[in-house]
């Protein structure tokens, strides 16, 4: 999981994969939910920080 990139490929093939063990589904899926919510919360930070930078900086 600490290899960019693999990590999403198999977590995509392991939440919507055919033949996969039923426990390993339940956690490739919390696992896109959870990077799902992380990236919308980067995000808003992220549009926060820079927000306040262009405020900061314009004056």
């Amino acid at each position: 999981m600490a290899i960019p990139l693999v990590n999403l490929i198999f977590i995509l093939v392991w939440a919507f994969g055919d033949g996969i063990n039923p426990n390993k589904v339940t956690w490739a899926r919390a696992a896109l939910l959870w990077m799902g919510i992380w990236f919308v919360l980067s995000l808003c930070f992220f549009s926060t920080v820079m927000s306040a930078l262009t405020t900061v900086i314009a004056k």
